[in-house]
Order: C-alpha cells, then structure tokens, then sequence
C-alpha cells in the first residue's frame, strides 16, 4: 500500500479544507433573505467540490494501487521465472526401467501424486480397471478417504493403498491402521520402502498383498516392451520429479538407505526387516 501523497493528491485536500471552512457564516440566523441564499448556495457549491475532490482522490488512489500492484505482479513473475530456469539447470539423467537401482532411485524421487499416477499405469498394463482414482478428499465419500485406488479385475474389487516411503520400513501398526478403516476388503499395500517382518506377516492373516520394492521391480520386469517404454518416459519426465527429495538408495540391492550414527545404512541391515537376507551395506557420510 502507497502511504505517500502525491501534489495532486496533496491540492485536493487543500482544496476540500478550504471548501469545508469558507462557507461557515458565524450570523446566519441574523442575515436577510437574500444573503442567507447566497450563503445557502456558496455552501451547496463547497459541498459539490468537497464531494468532486474526495471522488478524485480515490480514484487517484486506486489508479496507484493498481499501477505498484501490477509492477509487484512483473517483479513476481521475473522471480518465478528465475525459479523455474534454475529448476530446468537441475536436470536428472534418463534411468533405464529395466535398471533396477537407478529406477528405485527414481521412483522415490517422484512427487508423491506422481508416483500414485505411475502405480494406476501398472495395474492399467495389467488389464486392471481403475474404478476410482487418487482424488485427495474434494468430492470423495468419507470411506473411499483411504484408499488411492480401486481396482477391477475378474469381477473382484481390491482397494489400493500408495505410499512413496524411502525414510522408514512400514510396520504392523501402519498396516493395522489401514485395516481398521477398511474392513474385510482385499487390498494391496504398495510402496517404494520394505516391511517389518511383523507387519508382513500381520498383512497375510488379513488378506492384504505387501508390495514392496523388490516386488513392485518384478512386476515392472514383468511386463510388455511397449508399457516399459511407457513407464520409462513417465519417470524420466523432469516434471514428475520433486527436485527437493534427496533419497538415497542402496548400491546393492536397491533399498532405501537412511543416516544413522556415522554413515547411510540400508534398511535391510536390521535382522527384522523385510524377509529376506540382510544386506549390510553401509556408506561413510560426508555432510556438504
């Protein structure tokens, strides 16, 4: 907002002033006819001025805020672009789908939405129908709030559950969350992150299909030359990824890696993860 008065906006106040105190007349009850009308009508005219002046003064006003208002809106519009050319410089090289480390990687340096649309293009590839896709909440049901997906295939509905972790293993309670709102429904769990061996098996007694990196690689593997390529452009995209993530995948076999203690350690280190054979890859950090 100006605060500053400009000269002209200045001489309309002294005008309105003068306007406002020329016309008082300390005897007016004491004057004839005909000077009372005189005085009647220099004040009738001072009152047109006031109210001409205070129109002019807002108008002048409003010519003012819009002027800095656009002038703010080109110095916005030049930092955006700055923004955006700098995002451009900060370009990641093209991963190949059958690659399974740097994909990995990938996957979890999608946006979150991003990585929802690139699990709807799998089960699409697997002849599934999508009877409701990812929505964020406008114009849902309270009860489909949960579920990312619902899937269609061999008159069987299945309710699909995303999460893009690379920070932490999901466990039993997660899980159990999920479970909890959606009752007796078959879903899938689905992300980029291990399980607990604990939340595994609590996921098998109630019907539910964890789906974990290795397994979500399997059934890209799985799939046609023509959907791979589909699915490569898709992550190679610039714009499906969010330059802000800074994931860190194992070199060995494909897990995510988080900072514990002096170094990066695979989630795969601990005895209770996953299933499988520990990986006890670890790499010094070095911060910048």
């Amino acid at each position: 907002m100006n605060t500053k008065f400009s000269v002209k906006q200045l001489i309309l106040v002294i005008i309105i002033a003068i306007a406002l105190t020329i016309p008082r007349y300390p005897r007016y009850s004491t004057l004839n006819t005909k000077s009372k009308l005189i005085v009647s009508a220099i004040y009738a005219v001072s009152l047109i001025v006031v109210g001409w002046c205070v129109v002019l003064l807002v108008v002048d006003y409003l010519k003012n805020e819009k002027v800095e208002q656009e002038e703010w809106m080109k110095e916005e519009k030049k930092e955006n672009v700055t923004e955006i050319l700098e995002d451009d410089l900060k370009c990641y090289p093209n991963v190949s789908i059958d690659d399974k480390i740097p994909l990995m990687q990938r996957l979890r340096e999608l946006k979150p939405w991003k990585f929802e649309e690139f699990v709807k293009m799998l089960f699409k590839f697997r002849s599934y129908k999508i009877e409701k896709e990812p929505s964020y909440y406008i114009n849902t049901p309270q009860a489909d709030w949960w579920k990312d997906l619902i899937v269609f295939k061999n008159n069987k509905v299945e309710s699909v559950q995303i999460k893009k972790h690379y920070r932490y293993p999901i466990s039993k309670n997660t899980i159990a969350t999920f479970k909890w709102l959606i009752w007796d429904e078959p879903w899938y769990f689905i992300t980029t992150s291990v399980f607990y061996d604990n939340a595994k098996e609590y996921a098998k007694e109630n019907g539910i299909t964890c789906v974990d990196y290795d397994w979500l690689f399997c059934v890209i593997n799985h799939l046609s030359d023509e959907n791979k390529k589909d699915l490569e452009k898709f992550v190679n995209n610039q714009k499906n990824i969010n330059k802000d993530a800074n994931p860190k995948t194992c070199k060995k076999c494909g897990a995510p890696m988080i900072i514990r203690q002096w170094g990066y350690w695979c989630l795969r280190y601990d005895d209770n993860c996953c299933g499988k054979e520990r990986c006890k890859c670890r790499e010094c950090y070095k911060p910048i």
